[in-house]
This record gives structure tokens, sequence and C-alpha cells, in this order.
């Protein structure tokens, strides 16, 4: 196998050259890549086996039903807000964040307290 790929590249042919007159810096270059490309290709197999598994698993996390609406709570809307004007940043992001989708949420019954 390791002739085989050094064969695959006029480099490596090179530095198997190179090694066979002794140079030490290159018999460590080339097999240091060796070393390298077959770290990734098990990484890259034991990758695609994962997915393969995870592929074939009958089971997931998502049903036929809908995922359940977003629910909040008044009050606490109603702190961030007063936070938010009170210069509290993550306050003020918060409320940007959501405002929409807090009022979607009152209008459809999804706000409690």
């Amino acid at each position: 196998e390791f002739g085989e790929w050094v064969k695959e590249n006029t480099t490596r042919l090179e530095l198997v050259q190179r090694a066979s007159q002794f140079d030490m810096i290159a018999a460590d270059a080339l097999f240091t890549l060796w070393e390298t490309e077959q770290a990734v290709k098990q990484t890259l197999e034991e990758t695609q086996a994962a997915t393969q598994i995870d592929a074939v698993n009958l089971e997931s996390g998502a049903g036929a039903e809908p995922a359940a609406p977003e629910r909040y709570s008044r009050s606490d809307m109603l702190e961030q807000k007063i936070r938010a004007k009170q210069g509290v940043r993550e306050a003020q992001r918060y409320v940007k964040q959501h405002e929409v989708a807090y009022r979607e949420a009152l209008g459809q019954g999804n706000v409690r307290d």
C-alpha cells in the first residue's frame, strides 16, 4: 500500500530517491506525509460510517406533530422591557429579538400570567 501511494505522486518519488541516498530529512518528511494521510483517511472513514449509521437510524426527534408554539410570560417580558428602557443592552436585544413573536403569541393566547 505504501509503495502504491509513493508511485501516485512525483514529489513522493523524489523523496524516496533522496531517502535512499540517506537523506534523513527527506525520509522523515515522506513518513510524516504517509502517517498524516493515513490518519486523515481513517478519520474520513469513521465519519462516513457514523453518517451511514445515523442515516439508517429510523427513530428521529421529529414526529408528525407540529412543534409546540412558543410560550411567553407576560411578567418576564414586562420586566425585560423595563430593563431595556433603563438602558440594559442585554434586555434591549432580548426585546428586539422577541417582540414580534411575543405579539403573535399574545394573539394566539400563548402568553401566561
